[in-house]
This record gives C-alpha cells, structure tokens and sequence, in this order.
C-alpha cells in the first residue's frame, strides 16, 4: 500500500517523531505514547507553549497516545507522518478511567479510516495526566474546563486545522456536551457515547453528591477509602466489567486525591449542559445503560438540549461501558466498536462537510423505528 501524499507543511510537528514508547500492533498499526513536559524538555513542542497550556488546566502534565496506520501514514520516527493526515478522531474517557479504555476501539478506527490520525490522551486528573494540586481549584474541575483541555491540547499539537470528531464515553461525553457547535471550529464533529443526564435525572445527580461527600469524609481513613473504592468499582454499573478492568478503576480511583476524586464527581453532579446549536453531533445510548432510566429520559433530555432524534442511535448491549468487554459476553463488544465507528465514520464525513447534515441512519429512541 503506498503512502499518502502530504497535506500540509511538516515544519508544526516535530513532536510526533518523538514518542517516549511506542508498539506496533499489526503489520500496518503503530502507536506511540507521549507525555507534553518531555516533549517540551527535549524541545519538541515550545517550553513556553507546554507550560501556559498545563498551568490554564490546573495541570501538572499530559499524558496521550497516537495510533496511526503506517502503510499510509508512515512510521512514527518519520517527520512527515503528521502531514499526510487527513482527518484527527479524538478519544475522551469517562471518570475513574484512562486512555487505556479506547484499547479496542482506537486500533478498529485507524483500521477504518487509514489517513486518520487517533489521538486518545489522559484527562482532567487521571493516568499520566495528574492535576497540579492536591485539591485543584474548582474552575479547573468543571466538565468545561475538561473540554477545554481536549481542546487546548490540539491546538498545541498543531492539529486544530484537521477535520476532528471528538468521541467522548460518560465523564468525557458530558463535558463535550458543555459545548454546542459554535464553541468548535466549524470543522469539528462530536460523537457522544452515554452521558449522564444529571440535570434530567435527581437520582443521578444526589448519587453523584452522595459520593463527593463520601470521598471527602473517608479521605483521613485510608482502609475505609479503599473499601468504598472497592465496593464502588465492583458493584452497580461496574459489576459487568471484567476483572482487570475493575482493577483498573480501582487503582485508577486511589490513584488520585481525595480532593480531586470528590472534587470530580461534585463537578459531575453540578454539571450544565450548552443549549444552542448541536447540529454536529451523533449520540450513541445504551438500551441497557442502568445510569438511564429508558428511553423516555433520553427523549425528554436530548429534546432539552436540542439533539435532532435522526442524529441519536441505540446500542443494544454493553450497558454504560460498550467499548469494553462485559464479563458475561465480551464477545458483544466487537458488535458495539463496529457499531461506533460507523457512527464515527458517518461523522467524519461531517467535519469534511460542516455545512452540511450529517449523514447517518439513527434509530429513533421513543419509537425503535429507523429514521
């Protein structure tokens, strides 16, 4: 398969040939992972640059991985590899998670779509993306500031010219809902895969209080900390999970501070949601998601928000994690990645077009017809 031609100078992307680790993960699929002060300390991104973006975020570093198909984008130690993308597909995971989440979902996108960059980083305090302060200030902790992170970290990296489909899980999907299109550059799409409708939903919402508390009245006793962790991560939503997915939240969870873990989940609680133009978004709910209480929700929240129904899709399994295996039929999951990247695909074609539609076949989530 011959490479293709470059689109753009190379001169803004010097920071792609220098990844801290990288894997080939088939003939044709590489990845490379990142962290923004070493590119700033071996001066592959402007030092001045890494340090305004990390301090705005409240943000002591950045940690991210990129996957890109090398028949048609080249190796990563190649300094054109950057030039030759065509489109960028952005990864934002939910809460007591980490890029490691998009572990099945990234491969099959780059699959997809052989001239798109994969762009999944670590955010708002999770993995290699730790906050600065033990108890970050509250402007820093709000899903918009989260948003505006994904955001700042493309620009940084010289990519916010790039046609770009943000792909947000949970957490991630309810800050890119603190957005509406005149927020994002015109070319750029959303893809929403089950967020919370806190303001919708009072049950959601005093949970998501009930544990901020928690967290902070458990934070002087570690052994009862590591117990509600335990109990959280292994019950309710998460019982479906496989083990070391679990294992992941869980040191994920303890990985943090008290005061970012509450702090985080206050934010979750209290979070509003942009009404205006959503024209440039696909959302993607599952029929079996137990923080939604059925369709009905879904219909009355997304009418709220302005989301055309042509534009809401329904997963059929996998409960509120469809990108990760459930430990009773993991075998599902590669029916909902193929799902999604459909879905992503259809809106990719909308950040080429952003005067048009978007165009896809959703399922109408009052009636389970197709539109």
């Amino acid at each position: 398969m011959r490479k293709a031609e470059p689109r753009r100078p190379p001169d803004p992307y010097p920071w792609s040939a220098a990844a801290r680790t990288s894997e080939r993960l088939g003939p044709d699929l590489v990845r490379g992972d990142f962290r923004l002060q070493e590119l700033a300390a071996c001066g592959r991104l402007e030092p001045a640059r890494v340090a305004s973006f990390l301090d705005g975020a409240g943000l002591a570093d950045l940690g991210f991985s990129i996957y890109a198909s090398s028949a048609r984008l080249g190796e990563l130690a190649d300094p054109d590899l950057l030039s030759r993308v065509a489109e960028v597909i952005v990864l934002v995971h939910g809460s007591s998670s980490s890029r490691k989440a998009w572990r099945l979902l990234a491969p099959a996108l780059c699959r997809d779509n052989a001239l798109a960059l994969v762009l999944v980083p670590d955010c708002h305090g999770y993995g290699e993306t730790p906050f600065a302060a033990a108890r970050p200030a509250r402007q820093h902790l709000t899903l918009r500031a989260m948003a505006e992170s994904v955001l700042g970290l493309c620009r940084l990296l010289g990519l916010v010219e790039v046609p770009t489909v943000l792909v947000g899980h949970s957490m991630g999907a309810m800050a890119l809902l603190t957005l509406d299109d005149s927020d994002v550059d015109a070319q750029v799409a959303r893809v929403l895969i089950n967020p919370l409708y806190v303001e919708h939903d009072a049950r959601v919402r005093n949970g998501m209080l009930a544990l901020s508390l928690l967290t902070r009245a458990t934070a002087s006793i570690p052994p009862l900390r590591r117990a509600l962790t335990h109990r959280v991560c292994r019950t309710g939503p998460s019982e479906q999970l496989l083990r070391e997915d679990q294992d992941e939240m869980i040191a994920l969870s303890l990985g943090v501070t008290p005061g970012v873990l509450a702090g985080v989940l206050e934010a979750l609680a209290r979070v509003q949601y942009k009404r205006g133009r959503q024209r440039r978004v696909a959302l993607l709910c599952g029929v079996d998601d137990p923080w939604t209480r059925g369709p009905d929700l879904i219909e009355r929240a997304t009418r709220d928000l302005g989301i055309d129904p042509a534009h809401i899709h329904l997963l059929a399994s996998g409960g509120h994690t469809p990108q990760i295996p459930m430990s009773t039929h993991p075998e599902w999951t590669a029916r909902n990645i193929d799902e999604i990247g459909r879905v992503v695909q259809a809106m990719i074609l909308t950040a080429h077009e952003p005067t048009s539609t978007p165009s896809m076949t959703a399922t109408s989530v009052g009636t389970g017809t197709t539109l």
